[in-house]
């Protein structure tokens, strides 16, 4: 395989402090996507559009997968048909955003793309695995995806779910907290673990708003 410079892969590790994947030629800097290498110095415009914000979760996620792996902090901002998210490292280091609309998204840092194109396609290039970002967003809010499937769920006594399957993925949900969601109140999980032939993912959330 063929990999990013030694030297340039040793400034960013500097830089960020945050563990890098490299795959295929592609330093990943995220769990949901992949920042590709090399970067064109065009200004990040803001082509979603943002309607009413639904909420923001702040918090921190780790990806494994086998024997490679990473960590980081992230705030996810979900609106009504867009979502904005940024990742860095300790003291802000490293900021990157991923802003997208459920069919394209764009990755940016420092007011350069970096991407940009289908969510699908960017990470199965480079991650061999996809999930949804929409699907992400309610596994966030404590529910699987409302357009896919899911089986062997397992509920509380608050009437959320403690587990299920969707997509491949065995999804396990702790630490709820009962939030007062714009209709409804709703549990939103502190812990979102994810387990998919060998990959693991965790999210610890720190902070729900709505």
């Amino acid at each position: 395989r063929t990999f990013l410079g030694d030297q340039m892969i040793a400034d960013w590790w500097c830089r960020t402090e945050v563990k890098p994947l490299i795959l295929k030629g592609i330093l990943v800097t995220l769990w949901v996507i992949t920042v590709l290498g090399g970067c064109a110095a065009v200004p990040n415009n803001g082509v979603f559009a943002r309607q009413p914000l639904e909420f923001s979760v702040v918090g921190k996620l780790a990806f494994k997968d086998n024997n490679e792996g990473y960590a980081a902090r992230f705030k996810w901002q979900q609106y009504k048909n867009s979502y904005v998210i940024q990742v860095w490292g300790p003291l802000g280091q490293g900021l990157t955003s991923f802003e997208g609309d459920g069919k394209t998204i764009q990755v940016s840092r420092g007011g350069a793309i970096l991407a940009n194109g289908s969510p699908k396609n960017i990470m199965l290039a480079n991650l061999n695995w996809f999930i949804p970002p929409q699907v992400l967003a309610a596994w966030l809010r404590g529910q699987p995806g409302v357009d896919d499937a899911y089986v062997n769920a397992v509920t509380n006594a608050y009437g959320g779910f403690d587990e299920f399957e969707q997509l491949g993925w065995r999804v396990e949900l702790s630490n709820p907290t009962l939030r007062k969601m714009r209709p409804d109140a709703l549990m939103t999980p502190g812990r979102i673990v994810a387990r998919n032939a060998g990959k693991k993912v965790v999210v610890v959330v720190r902070e729900f708003l709505n």
